[in-house]
């Protein structure tokens, strides 16, 4: 995943998720899975992780297994993980599904309104997709992550004003 530990290597937890270092982990896999830095189908190494990442095996698991609970590592018993590889009909598939929803999302907003934060997460999640674009992402799963983790339900309501 990345040369070898050096002090500029170590997970440093700040803002929101500072208490946390698992939740530093995981941002720090998912964002070298989203930037192609950890390929499809690439096993991801526990031990290898946390040297790298200069912290205890345990966030580095517990990273592993949230992000396999998010779909986007596979697990095999006595194998460990691996980046999973999404099949081009099932992102087809969730970008129907997400128009869909979009669709009902807008009507929402428009009949109640948004709250601040509402809307402070849409444009956050513009601006993520305008990135990807713009450096050329090399996954088209990368940018469903992105798109998809925004707003989703049933988080979504909260994006509404009530």
């Amino acid at each position: 995943m990345s040369p070898a530990p050096s002090e500029n290597n170590a997970v440093v937890a700040t803002g929101p998720r500072s208490g946390n270092r698992a939740l530093s982990v995981m941002d720090h896999i998912r964002e070298s899975i989203l930037v192609g830095t950890v390929i499809t189908g690439e096993r991801l190494n526990e031990v290898k992780l946390s040297r790298t990442l200069m912290v205890s095996r345990t966030p580095v698991r517990a990273a592993l297994q949230a992000l396999a609970g998010e779909g986007l590592l596979d697990y095999a018993p006595n194998r460990g993980f691996t980046v999973r590889q999404f099949p081009l009909d099932a992102i087809l598939d969730a970008y129907e599904i997400r128009a869909a929803l979009e669709g009902v999302a807008a009507r929402f907003a428009a009949e109640r309104g948004l709250t601040a934060e509402g809307k402070a997460v849409i444009e956050r999640s513009l601006a993520a997709g305008d990135r990807l674009l713009a450096r050329g992402s090399r996954s088209i799963a990368a940018s469903m992550v992105i798109f998809t983790t925004a707003c989703w339900p049933p988080r979504a309501t909260a994006c509404w004003a009530k």
